[in-house]
């Protein structure tokens, strides 16, 4: 006698079932076989069966499903290792897993031992398991994400662009003329790009003037996200002023980053005890809908809308209940993601006409998220005879977006040695109750030096 299903939890095998079924030893040929495990309704003969599995409601495929008697009478369901992998679990996961089946090539694991918080089910009848897993442990691609592996580097070619004017104009007191143009060449061959951009200009007095504005070579590093740039280059001006430079330069790009994920929008965390719905809502505008399976769930793929106020959230579980809280939600420029950071690098010397020996300098900056509540940053700039080191931090609060930093410079000059300092503020705030906007852009403070 086999029931239909088996069940297995986080907190162990399911015990036996108070209504067992009771065989009387009378009718066996052999009273003496022990008939005491196929009692239980929920019971299944220990072995390798070939299910159907789901994840989530979602079809993985078919993968063989052990079931063992433990030692106490219950039993226990376990998948081999592949089937873990299938479901696309958070890269630490995956790597514990696969530790703990390094020695095993036919390892099962149970989800008591592979994912507390999970759950697996088997249906006897239909041969299909169904695998529930929190939504916070699965590997999740932000919207619009592509992988970078399937990215191309494009046509190889040759670029030109260009702009011209004229101008001309006659008056009673003689004749007016001038000329522009502007043009931008560039090739590019698999990840390497060049471009070089000119202006070239004539005046009513026949003077031509040429201008060359940049020179340059660079390659994108998909894997990194990082931009690797040299020549005639502008520093990015993140964390000091922009500077004119022939060097080379390596900074974070976020055109790599798919849209839900540049710019800051906070990550929203929560728990469904059930098949749950989720709402992100906004002023009243519903941002996100998706629906979360039983555990912690994490929403880190929010377009970001700074300016919105806080953020509503509604989990409407299978059962009827609703829990609602707000996520604080506002922000000032260099507020980042949790987990995200950004990287800038250059090296090479100070381009600027009438200089006939230029300075070499070194400019680093890095900024990092540390959580939905502050972001940290530091960067330091050197030259010969100078430096600059910078540090600060951006808050996102419930009383608004705040970012504090400070600067301090020393340059060792013929006259003597000057220094000082430069202290930076900014805030944000949206006020719901009258749908204003209170925005401090920057506010500087700077010492004499």
């Amino acid at each position: 006698m086999v029931a239909a299903a088996v069940v297995a939890t986080v907190t162990g095998p399911r015990p036996v079932q108070a209504d067992e079924v009771r065989f009387d030893p009378a009718f066996l040929e052999d009273p003496s076989l022990d008939m005491r495990r196929f009692s239980r309704p929920d019971y299944v003969v220990p072995g390798d069966y070939l299910v159907d599995l789901t994840l989530n409601q979602t079809p993985l495929g078919r993968y063989p499903l052990r079931v063992e008697e433990t030692p106490d009478g219950t039993q226990r369901l376990t998948l081999p290792l592949d089937a873990w992998l299938a479901a696309r679990l958070e890269p630490a996961i995956e790597q514990a897993l696969r530790q703990r089946c390094r020695l095993d090539t036919s390892c099962f694991l149970g989800v008591d031992a592979a994912l507390p918080g999970a759950s697996l089910d088997l249906d006897f009848g239909d041969l299909s398991a169904h695998l529930s897993v929190p939504q916070a442990l699965l590997h999740r691609l932000p919207r619009g994400q592509v992988d970078s592996a399937r990215w191309e580097p494009g046509t190889t070619a040759l670029l030109a662009n260009y702009q011209a004017n004229g101008y001309r104009s006659s008056t009673d007191e003689g004749h007016y003329q001038s000329a522009f143009l502007g043009t931008t060449l560039g090739a590019n061959l698999g990840l390497w790009q060049f471009r070089s951009s000119l202006n070239v200009s004539r005046n009513d007095n026949g003077d031509v003037d040429w201008d060359s504005l940049h020179h340059y070579v660079q390659r994108p590093l998909p894997d990194q996200g990082l931009l690797l740039r040299a020549g005639e280059i502008n520093t990015r001006g993140d964390f000091f002023d922009s500077l004119a430079l022939r060097g080379v330069t390596l900074r974070t790009e976020t055109r790599m980053l798919p849209d839900s994920r540049r710019g800051y929008a906070p990550v929203v965390r929560g728990s469904a005890r059930t098949q749950a719905h989720v709402t992100i809502s906004q002023q009243g505008r519903r941002l996100l809908e998706t629906s979360v399976p039983p555990g912690p769930f994490e929403i880190d793929d929010l377009y970001p809308t700074g300016y919105g106020g806080d953020l509503e959230v509604e989990v409407t579980e299978a059962d009827g209940r609703v829990e609602r809280y707000s996520v604080p939600y506002a922000a000032v420029p260099g507020l980042l993601r949790p987990g995200q950071s950004r990287l800038s690098l250059a090296a090479g010397q100070y381009h600027a006409k009438g200089l006939d020996d230029p300075p070499s300098m070194l400019e680093a900056g890095y900024r990092r998220g540390l959580g939905n509540a502050i972001t940290a940053y530091g960067g330091a700039q050197l030259s010969e005879h100078y430096w600059a080191p910078l540090i600060g931090a951006a808050f996102n609060t419930p009383t608004g977006a705040i970012a504090l930093d400070a600067q301090y410079s020393r340059a060792d000059l013929p006259q003597g040695a000057r220094h000082g300092w430069s202290l930076e503020a900014s805030y944000s705030r949206h006020l719901r109750s009258t749908d204003t906007d209170i925005n401090l852009a920057a506010y500087r403070y700077s010492t004499t030096g």
